[in-house]
This record gives C-alpha cells, sequence and structure tokens, in this order.
C-alpha cells in the first residue's frame, strides 16, 4: 500500500505544503507536481475544472485516474483505503464556528481547512487571505487552538509563501500557498514590471 504523504509528515509532526490547481490543464498539474508540493487540490468549486480534466489532472500528477486505484495505491489499495485517506472539514461559516467542537469531535475527522477569504465574508468582514480583519484573525486563531485541543490537523489557504511559513510557524500542519494561476500571474506581472519599470 503507499503510504499518504500528508499522514507521515503529520505522524511527524512536520507541515505539509500545498498548492491549489485552477487552470483545467494536465500539463499545467504535470508543472506544478515536479516543483516539490507535498500536496496539490484541484479546485472542482470555485473555477472551470470539470470531472474530465480532472481526471486528466490526475494522471499528469501521479499517472494514473481515481478509478484505477490499484494501480495508484497498489493491490492492496481496497483493503487498506480507509488507512490513508485523509478527511476534511472546511470551516469557513459563522454556523461551522457555532458548531465548531461538534464538528471537531466527529469520529474519523483527520483534519480542518480554513478559507480565510470566505471566513471573513461569513463574520462581516473584508475578504482576505493574508491580512485579514482582527475579527476574522480572533476566529482563526480560536479554530486553531480548538482543532489542536481535539487533536484535528489544522490547515489554512494563503495567498503568499510568506504567511503561509508564519502560519506554519503558528502550527498549521497544511498551508496552501497560492495557486497555479496566482502563480503565472504572479511571474508575468513581475517581468512587465521590469518591462515597463
Amino acid at each position: 500500500m503507499r503510504e499518504n504523504r500528508l499522514r507521515a509528515l503529520w505522524r511527524d509532526d512536520k507541515t505539509a505544503v500545498n498548492s491549489w490547481l485552477a487552470v483545467p490543464s494536465s500539463f499545467c498539474a504535470e508543472v506544478m507536481a515536479h516543483q516539490g508540493f507535498d500536496s496539490l487540490t484541484i479546485d472542482l468549486q470555485h473555477g472551470i475544472v470539470d470531472y474530465q480534466a480532472m481526471v486528466g489532472m490526475l494522471q499528469a500528477i501521479s499517472t494514473t485516474g481515481p478509478i484505477r486505484a490499484n494501480l495508484y495505491g497498489g493491490a492492496d489499495y481496497p483493503t487498506h483505503a480507509n488507512e490513508t485517506i485523509v478527511v476534511f472539514a472546511m470551516i469557513e461559516t459563522a454556523q461551522a464556528l457555532d458548531n465548531l467542537d461538534a464538528i471537531l469531535s466527529v469520529e474519523g475527522l483527520d483534519a480542518i481547512y480554513i478559507g480565510p477569504s470566505d471566513l471573513s465574508l461569513a463574520l462581516g468582514c473584508k475578504p482576505s487571505f493574508d491580512d485579514p480583519e482582527p475579527k476574522a484573525v480572533e476566529a482563526i486563531e480560536h479554530i486553531l487552538a480548538r482543532a489542536k485541543a481535539h487533536g484535528v490537523v489544522a490547515g489554512i489557504h494563503n495567498g503568499e509563501a510568506k504567511v503561509a511559513k508564519s502560519r506554519a510557524a503558528m502550527g498549521f500542519r497544511f498551508v496552501t500557498v497560492m495557486s497555479d494561476t496566482r502563480f503565472m500571474v504572479a511571474g508575468a506581472q513581475a517581468a512587465m514590471k521590469v518591462m515597463r519599470g
């Protein structure tokens, strides 16, 4: 059975560095998979990635599709899948905050994931990944503390690497650093700043 890298990192109290894939392209996914991230998240919620594009992206990342689990994990994958799959819950609404301890008590929950921008909106604040308003910062710190108390891994979305690094130092053990589109835009903007500056 192929080991889940996230579980291995968390067992050693290390932070997994994740990135986000929003471009529906197997080539882009393959390029991102070779940059040293511990994991990649394919975004089927916010962008334009559909099921068929996702299959191609998964194939590009690890050379198999989701239906061919035996090729990915080994012949004993069906027997041990529940031991390696990681279960996340999103915490990004006021209702989730109100029910946080109940959510964190769900049997089998491995990790929670904070979308700071959506959480900020839910709390009546300006949406922001990296520089949320004090009310949202307080909520993020509360979520992290409660997750630690329950022995659940805390993860969070970040816009910039320096913020992700500081949040890892706070105790987040899953930090997303930007997305494929943000990396592309940042690189293009930096080049144009040189050319036009």
